[in-house]
């Protein structure tokens, strides 16, 4: 027979004084049914007749030293129905309604996923700790809120959780091997909230990926394909005579960037998460798709200091530019007076030809004035 690790102190502890007399009611008038418990995750479930006689479904477990309760009622949590199955329960003890397991069928249950452990199903009518993805104004970030995992699949109790288990060893019985490593990757500002920056922030993404206990506005995301950014010019919005440079992916619409390395694109309206393929860097594309509208005037400059910059297979230009590489020079020198006080000195400046096109040295520091011999 199953003992229940509770008593009826803390079922009066439990409820509100209204809430616990309507459900000793409840539990009188015999309108508990179905009870039974679950021993793998020490939760009680039952139906009780509501006072329209429609039926409730409830959920009873002891947590954190508490006797709690869920219900498909509107109160939710701790209500009559919970007080009525929890008096039920000390009224009539149990047999636990699975038998003892063999050992095949132990070791069986044992078996990971084919994907790995992180992926395997997670046992309902329990608590966990829930990763939910936030815009900011300087990008993204991860809170952290603790929450019970209903049989259906949705959540409920969902709390702000603030402690940092990356630097203590012990751990509540809701948090596991995958939540310490996430959190030892992100950095936390405080208050249950983490930043997620360069490749740790990345690979924190990618292993809650894998937890499916990550979420972007109450919706779990999933991992996306990898997907390849296409540069585009554009005409600005603002003014469609100015060019405005526009990152593209495969088969997104609208999309947002996450600056860790790599980078990676979050497509709320599909609820994934993936990788992007670029041949510029994340700090690059970062600043590349911030670019403001150049106007007409400007292109030709614009694209020749791009030019310096991207190879043409990296980044496309809005305008064609003709660049001729010459790497053959003769060094030039011209003897030239430099004036100091009331007399002059003779010096010499060095230039570089090459094919009649003059460069001076990167270290050249020009004097002002200067008068050639």
């Amino acid at each position: 027979m199953h003992e229940p690790p509770f008593t009826f102190h803390d079922v009066v502890r439990m409820a509100d004084p209204r809430s616990f007399n309507r459900g000793e009611s409840y539990y009188r008038q015999g309108r508990v049914l179905n009870l039974r418990h679950d021993p793998s995750i020490d939760t009680y479930f039952a139906s009780v007749a509501g006072s329209s006689r429609n039926l409730y479904d409830v959920e009873l477990y002891w947590t954190d030293e508490m006797l709690q309760s869920s219900c498909t009622c509107p109160v939710e949590f701790e209500c009559k129905h919970g007080v009525a199955v929890a008096l039920q329960v000390l009224a009539e003890p149990l047999p636990d309604t699975r038998d003892e397991p063999k050992d095949w069928q132990q070791w069986l249950s044992g078996l990971p996923d084919a994907e790995g452990p992180a992926t395997a199903r997670m046992p309902p009518g329990r608590h966990y700790l829930r990763y939910d993805l936030a815009p900011t104004s300087r990008g993204f970030r991860i809170q952290l809120r603790k929450g019970y995992l209903k049989q259906d699949g949705s959540w409920s109790q969902l709390r702000e959780h603030y402690s940092d288990i990356s630097t203590t060893y012990w751990r509540p019985d809701y948090m596991d091997d995958s939540d310490a490593d996430v959190q030892r990757l992100l950095e936390s500002d405080g208050g249950g909230s983490y930043r997620v920056v360069g490749r740790a922030g990345h690979l924190a993404l990618k292993q809650l990926l894998s937890t499916r206990r990550f979420f972007f506005r109450d919706r779990p995301l999933n991992a996306g394909p990898s997907r390849e950014l296409r540069w585009e010019w554009l005409p600005s919005p603002q003014d469609p005579s100015m060019k405005q440079l526009h990152g593209a992916l495969e088969a997104l619409e609208e999309w947002q960037l996450i600056d860790v390395e790599p980078p990676l694109y979050l497509a709320s309206d599909l609820n994934q998460l993936g990788d992007i393929v670029s041949r510029v860097s994340a700090a690059q594309l970062t600043h590349l798709l911030r670019m403001p509208p150049v106007a007409a005037s400007d292109l030709l400059s614009m694209a020749l200091e791009l030019r310096r910059r991207f190879s043409e297979d990296t980044l496309p230009l809005p305008v064609d530019v003709q660049i001729e590489q010459r790497s053959g020079f003769r060094p030039r020198l011209t003897l030239v007076t430099v004036p100091t006080g009331s007399s002059k000195i003779p010096a010499a400046l060095l230039d570089f030809d090459y094919g009649g096109i003059v460069q001076a040295p990167f270290y050249d520091h020009r004097p002002p004035t200067s008068t050639e011999i």
